[in-house]
């Protein structure tokens, strides 16, 4: 034989043994995700799995044959102690790799996608760092096992290079050597049903990853001709109006001071005036007496890098197909301080959270905040939760304090966002707060994605106490707002960002799903000389907040704002419930760990998810658990549903489209109806 046979005959040998290997890596992937997936869950059927462990097991091989190959060319063709070495740490590493992916596909509900890498490493070091810290043990584990398998591995590459065989090379091994190609090629260039590849793309996470690169096909593909006329009709003010607006609204209405309270993750079940029992938030309680109550009042994104931007804008967060970090900001917008702005106030951001998280101050920066103080402007106490250090929310109750006082002398209106933290994940609160619920210290595995369920109980302890500690900031504003004789001439608002999931359906926290726990806040609108206090009952949207304000204040809204005012729809609490009415749909999405997007149109709820196209819809009224998906029961309902989610959706991308396009002599879209009623 030809010492290039020899060498090429060796290296196709590794390249088996190195597709054997992830073969069994992508087979034993696959098992682990089908055990642990939740019910219901979406699931590649047996002929993606099946093209998944091939493409994955000849993408292996070829990259240890080629690796086999090339370290014989350096070697002087033949197969050295370093080649050795190198194969079997490549094969170590693909062994990681692939557990660690797997690992993370059952701890997130998804595969990592490019969006959610680049939401990973733009939330800087404290995600890695609390990773590595709460789960040390395990990485520790699959390092160690690694290393096992790479050493076993090694011992299989050292048997193909003492082998020296005779004769032609076997056609077999040829193909072995050209496997990447024959597999990776034909999957990406055949012209394989659609709904085929997404579920090979979907049977093991490196495929899923790769994938995330391509452009999902535009939600304008999913229209038919009726809803693509309905996405191309909305109507899109001028930018003129925005002028008209900065000229005309100073002569107009009244000028109460604002106080915008927006609160992290928090779960709608544990605040009393919702119904519950605990006694949590007393505060909160005594306030919802006196507000306009919002009971289904919902997230535009369940990630706080969206829904916090949204409520302050009235925008909705969609701008694209990747994560929105703020890089980019053509586009009009026109935030709650920037309209103070012009009607006459001082303006302030006091927030416990670092706000340079996910670029979230590059969107308020607009040139009209007086006073700006966040958690790294705060000396003294902060508390680390893994992605950032956040102040605890008395300090930043008593800053907002100072700040009103120092403002009064002026003579102006007052105007400040407040965002307090304490509910964020992990729940702290300074030892020297209250901790009236106890136990609170889990004693098992506890990290943003996982706790061990028979520690529940301690977990929402420790959650309520973090509750409690931001109901009394809370108490200490709205008091000192009277104490100060300004409570009846000022609105304010108390919001969260977004909900938080105590393992309903088999997930905790928040950020992957648009399920009622995550995506429903609480919504309390409190100013005496205008509001009563009331209810309203059909499905609002947070981006309603700005339009109300303006409402209150007897100004228009913005052109720029895509909600609408909730005091049309407030009742009187004497006053029977009704959920139908003229407001806009809901709409919701997600680009963070995974994307989604969904619309509530009550009862209804439908959402779809890009990635594999397939979309649940849920009968709120009849099963507000969202355990049953009737999509298949009523296409008729859910093709409505879809058709104006999909039109939505497509106007948002289409006026979001680039820097030049002509969309931008206009504000973005306003918001569709709801097409049952």
């Amino acid at each position: 034989m030809d010492p290039f046979g020899l060498v090429a005959r060796r290296a196709a040998r590794v390249g088996w043994l190195g597709a054997g290997l992830g073969v069994i890596l992508t087979a034993a992937g696959q098992i682990v995700v089908a055990a642990t997936d939740a019910p219901g869950t979406w699931r590649p059927d047996a002929g993606h799995r099946i093209v998944g462990v091939v493409v994955l097991g000849s993408i292996a091989g070829a990259l240890v044959g080629l690796a086999a190959l090339a370290g014989q060319m350096i070697q002087g063709r033949r197969l050295g102690r370093a080649t050795v070495v190198t194969i079997a740490v490549l094969g170590g590493l693909l062994v990681w790799l692939h557990s660690f992916s797997t690992a993370l596909r059952v701890a997130m509900g998804s595969h990592m996608t490019l969006s959610g890498l680049q939401y990973f490493l733009n939330s800087g070091t404290g995600i890695a760092r609390e990773f590595a810290h709460r789960t040390w043990g395990w990485l520790a584990l699959l390092v160690l096992g690694a290393a096992v398998i790479g050493w076993l591995f090694s011992l299989g590459v050292r048997w193909a290079g003492r082998s020296r065989p005779v004769g032609r090379l076997a056609s077999a091994e040829v193909f072995t050597s050209g496997m990447f190609v024959l597999a990776w090629v034909g999957y990406v260039a055949l012209p394989l049903p659609r709904s085929f590849a997404l579920g090979v793309r979907q049977s093991a996470p490196e495929i899923a990853f790769a994938a995330s690169f391509e452009t999902p096909p535009a939600h304008a593909a999913k229209l038919d001709p009726a809803s693509a006329h309905l996405a191309r009709s909305l109507v899109s003010p001028p930018l003129g109006a925005g002028a008209v607006w900065n000229s005309t609204a100073p002569g107009m209405g009244a000028r109460p001071n604002i106080v915008l309270i927006t609160v992290e993750a928090t779960n709608i079940k544990h605040l009393g005036y919702e119904g519950g029992a605990r006694g949590v938030t007393p505060n909160l309680d005594k306030l919802a007496r006196e507000s306009l109550v919002a009971h289904h009042a919902y997230t535009t994104a369940t990630h706080s890098n969206y829904a916090q931007p949204a409520i302050l804008s009235s925008l909705f967060p969609r701008r694209g197909s990747d994560l929105d970090m703020y890089q980019s900001m053509e586009y009009p917008r026109f935030l709650l301080h920037d309209a103070a702005k012009v009607l006459g106030y001082k303006t302030a951001v006091i927030s416990s959270q670092d706000e340079d998280w996910q670029g979230m101050r590059l969107f308020q920066q607009t040139g009209n905040i007086d006073h700006y103080h966040h958690s790294p402007d705060f000396h003294g106490e902060h508390l680390d939760i893994g992605t950032e250090d956040v102040v605890p929310d008395r300090l930043t109750a008593k800053a907002v304090l100072e700040w009103i006082d120092g403002t009064r002398a002026e003579g102006k209106p007052f105007e400040v966002y407040v965002n307090m933290q304490a509910t964020h994940f992990p729940y702290s609160v300074p030892e020297k707060e209250p901790h009236p619920f106890a136990p609170y210290e889990p004693k098992g595995t506890y990290n943003y994605v996982n706790y061990d369920r028979a520690e529940l109980q301690t977990v929402i302890n420790r959650y309520d106490n973090a509750l409690h500690a931001i109901d009394a900031a809370v108490g200490v504003i709205v008091d000192g707002l009277s104490e100060r004789g300004l409570a009846e001439d000022t609105i304010l608002v108390f919001v969260a960002d977004h909900g938080e999931l105590f393992w309903e359906h088999d997930m905790v926290t928040h950020g992957r799903t648009l399920f009622e726990s995550e995506a429903v806040v609480p919504l309390l609108v409190r100013y005496p000389k205008k509001i009563r206090p009331g209810h309203v009952d059909i499905p609002v949207s947070t981006l309603d907040i700005l339009p109300t304000i303006a409402d209150a204040m007897g100004v228009p809204p913005h052109p720029s704002w895509q909600g609408q005012s909730l005091l049309p729809f407030e009742r009187d609490a004497r006053e029977a419930p009704t959920l139908e009415s003229a407001h806009a749909a809901v709409f919701m999405n997600i680009q963070g760990w995974k994307p989604l997007d969904g619309i509530v149109c009550f009862p209804y709820k439908l959402v779809y998810d890009p990635e594999t196209e397939t979309q649940a819809l849920y009968d709120l009224a009849a099963d507000p658990g969202e355990l049953v998906d009737i999509a298949a029961r009523d296409p008729a309902l859910t093709e409505a549903l879809a058709s104006t989610l999909h039109a939505q959706i497509a106007a948002q991308l289409e006026y979001h489209k680039g820097e030049t396009h002509p969309a931008r002599s206009v504000y973005a879209p306003r918001l569709l109806g709801c097409p049952l009623y």
